[in-house]
This record gives C-alpha cells, sequence and structure tokens, in this order.
C-alpha cells in the first residue's frame, strides 16, 4: 500500500479497529516509512499523556446533558439530509417500481455506514486531528465525570491499638481514598491493596489515601514509619513525601519519615525515587538516609564504614570531586549500584571516572552506548542497570 492508504489508517491501527490482514500490511508500511512511524508513535505518545492526565473535574451540572442534546441533534439532522437526498436520488431512478424499493432499502442501510473513496481521499486529516484531540478530550472528562470508579477499599487484614481514621477512633476499617490515617502510640494496622500488596502502618504514623484505583494507588506520607510488601509483579503503588515520589516495582521495602531525618531500605526488588534534582533506583540490600530534608546517594547494607563517611561528605558536605575519588577507589561488585546512581548525580566532567570503575566490575557490553550513558541517556542507563542485576545475581 502507499503513504497515502496507510497514513489515514494509523488512528484504526492503534485503536486495533483494523483486520488482521490490514494491521500486517500497516505494520510492514511504517517500517519503512519514516512519516508514519513518526506519526504513530507522537499518536501513541498523546494518547498515554491524555489517559496519565488528572480529570477530576467536576463540569457544571448542565453541560453533560447539552453536550448529549446536541450531539443527538447532530445526528438526527445529519442522517435525516443523507436519507432525504437518498429517497430523492432512488426515486428519480426507480419510480413506482417494486424493484426500486428493494434498491430503496439496501441504499438505506448502506448509507448509513459507507464512505465513498472519494470523500476519504479528499479528506484533510490533520486538520480532523486537530478538531478531533480537544474534542476526545472533553469526552474523556465526561465520560471519567459520571462513569463509577473502580476504585476499592483496602482491607485491613490486622489492627491492634487504636487509630483515627478521618478523625474518629477506629479499632478496625477499611481506608477508602481520601481517607487520613494517624496511628496512636501503640498502634499498628496492615491493609491489603487490591492488585498491589499489604501496606503496614505502625505507630506515631499519619498517612493520607490519595487514590485507590487499581491501575494506580498512591498515599502522602506525613511522618512515620510503613513497610509496604508488593504482591509479584506489581507496580504503580506511589508514596508521595515532601522530599520526593516513590514509585515500587514488586518490591518490598521500609520507609520511615521523621521531621528532615529518616531512611529507605529495600528488601527486595526495587524502587524509583524522583524529584526535582534527580531520580534514583534503590535495589535489593540498598538504603538511602534522609538528611536535612534530601535523600542520599543508596548505599549497600553491608558496604564499608569508609564509603558510608565519604557518601555523607558528598551528599550533604559538598565533598565533591575528592569523595567521589575515595568513593570510587573503594568501590567493589556489592557498590556497583552505588556507582551507576552518582552517574546520575555527578557534573559532566566527574562523570567519566564513576563510568569507568563501574566498568572495570561490570563492563559494558557491546549493545550499550558509552557516549549515551555519559549523555544520561535513560534507556542506556536502564540497559546497564539490567547488565549488572543479571551479573550481580
Amino acid at each position: 500500500m502507499l503513504h497515502e492508504e496507510v497514513n489515514p489508517l494509523l488512528h484504526d491501527y492503534f485503536e486495533n479497529l483494523l483486520t488482521d490482514d490490514k494491521r500486517e500490511v500497516v505494520a510492514e508500511h511504517m517500517k519503512s516509512c519514516p512519516d508514519c512511524n513518526k506519526e504513530f508513535k507522537g499518536l501513541v505518545k498523546l494518547f498515554m499523556h491524555i489517559k496519565k492526565l488528572d480529570f477530576n473535574i467536576d463540569p457544571p451540572a448542565d453541560i453533560k446533558d447539552e453536550i448529549q442534546a446536541r450531539l443527538l441533534q447532530m445526528s438526527h439532522d445529519e442522517g435525516a439530509k443523507r436519507a432525504q437526498a437518498e429517497r430523492s436520488k432512488l426515486s428519480r431512478e426507480d419510480a413506482l417500481t417494486d424493484r426500486s424499493k428493494i434498491h430503496r432499502e439496501k441504499a438505506k442501510k448502506k448509507v448509513k455506514v459507507v464512505i465513498s473513496s472519494d470523500v476519504k481521499k479528499k479528506i484533510n486529516w490533520k486538520k480532523v486531528s486537530i478538531i478531533a484531540i480537544p474534542v476526545l478530550i472533553l469526552l474523556y472528562v465526561i465520560y471519567n465525570s459520571i462513569t463509577p470508579s473502580d476504585n476499592s477499599p483496602w482491607t485491613a487484614l490486622e489492627t491492634s491499638g487504636s487509630f483515627e481514621i478521618n478523625g474518629t477512633l477506629n479499632h478496625d476499617a477499611a481506608l477508602n481514598e481520601g481517607d487520613k490515617i494517624v496511628m496512636s502510640g501503640d498502634s499498628f494496622a496492615s491493609f491489603f491493596i487490591e492488585s498491589k500488596g499489604n501496606l503496614n502502618l505502625y505507630s506515631q504514623t499519619s498517612v493520607e489515601v490519595l487514590k485507590t484505583f487499581e491501575e494506580e494507588s498512591r498515599i502522602h506520607l506525613n511522618y512515620g514509619k510503613i513497610r509496604f510488601q508488593s504482591i509479584e509483579k506489581s507496580n504503580n503503588f506511589f508514596i508521595d513525601t515532601r522530599f520526593g515520589i516513590i514509585n515500587e516495582f514488586s518490591a518490598v521495602f521500609d520507609l520511615d519519615v521523621n521531621g528532615d531525618e529518616g531512611s529507605l531500605k529495600v528488601d527486595r526488588n526495587f524502587v524509583e525515587l524522583i524529584n526535582a534534582e534527580y531520580w534514583t533506583r534503590i535495589p535489593l540490600g540498598y538504603k538511602c538516609d534522609i538528611s536535612e530534608g534530601r535523600f542520599s546517594t543508596p548505599y549497600h547494607k553491608n558496604t564499608t564504614e569508609k564509603i558510608k563517611n565519604e557518601m555523607i561528605k558528598f551528599d550533604f558536605e559538598n565533598g565533591g570531586y575528592s569523595s567521589i575519588l575515595v568513593i570510587a577507589s573503594e568501590a567493589t561488585e556489592k557498590d556497583a549500584f552505588t556507582l551507576w546512581n552518582l552517574l546520575i548525580r555527578t557534573e559532566k566532567r566527574d562523570r567519566e571516572y564513576i563510568f569507568e570503575r563501574l566498568n572495570d566490575l561490570f563492563p559494558l557490553s557491546k549493545s550499550l552506548s558509552k557516549d549515551k550513558i555519559l549523555q544520561l541517556d535513560r534507556s542506556e542507563l536502564n540497559g546497564w542497570w539490567e547488565e549488572i542485576i543479571w551479573m550481580f545475581n
């Protein structure tokens, strides 16, 4: 198929509305057509961004009825025009014959679903996209505002002592979206989160439940200690803190926050930490300290005191290049992910020294690019992470 024939099919390809034969043709065409490939990737990114947008918008009470009425009226008017035009055409061509009646009935059915090839060629798909995208967003907003959500309460598995939910004393209760729970000095509670895992809350802890959806669950930890034990192959359980956002990847971890101090320790798989300064991965066996309202570079639980001290200098005392030299020279295989995270946290002029030391411990494969890693290309960094994980284990 030609470019002009394939390009209008990209949206249907994305929505999986094509037959298997046509899907295969479109897929093959995109391999050799950079324009279609670029346009399709842009379409995917657009809809992924739309999907991630927070559409918790409460439209005016009458807007949904008004839009629905307009859409129905437009559909009715368009259908009436087409039907009238078809009846006029048929009456001229097949008047007063039984055969014409049959043609009319067939034509009425076909006109509802058939768009001529001439019309297809005349459609300016770029203009259609410019018009259609805002309409799609508006309809998505309305759909989300009138469609029941799939969020579900978090069931209490075990509790002891007393705690407050939204200011009311509780001993055994479920958590719902929007709830705020405050644990007293002698309390403990464990909650099951559907498709995610178990969330344990300990004494002197305050948590707000932000989202309880199956595709994304989220809390805000104000202070205290929590432990999360995920189900295998789960992710998208987020913990918001004032220091950054934590996302787990089938992980088991402890998070303790007390004012500007605290710690994060991972016992299975890894978690990601994202804030305004950087993004960090903390794998099994590693921990981060929180000091002065900032997360430290992750370090292995069995690393040397010398490396720990230099990490403190680097993260909180402007240790700079002198600390990097000590950390890199003292690092062993168990410190690989400290070095990996330091690549992200160091200035460009110091990054190559960290790279060379990590490359000595876990050589970069030929499929990855040193230059791109030094440029902090996330895909390349993740690729090296996976290689180190494989060699590490």
